[in-house]
């Protein structure tokens, strides 16, 4: 479905009504999640490794 030029000049103005800063907040916490799961993960892995010996 291609969407009609209107549409899209809505949909930038729907954008702009939003505080700019949602997205960049929202993003840092998804980052912020990612590098928590892999620290956690290499937290788990060190403890494996010292429970193991």
């Amino acid at each position: 479905m291609i969407p009609r030029g209107d549409h899209l000049i809505n949909e930038k103005q729907r954008n702009k009504g939003l505080p700019g800063w949602n997205i960049e907040v929202i993003t840092m916490i998804r980052k912020g999640l990612r590098v928590k799961q892999s620290i956690t993960k290499f937290a788990d892995g060190i403890n494996r490794m010292r429970n193991s010996t």
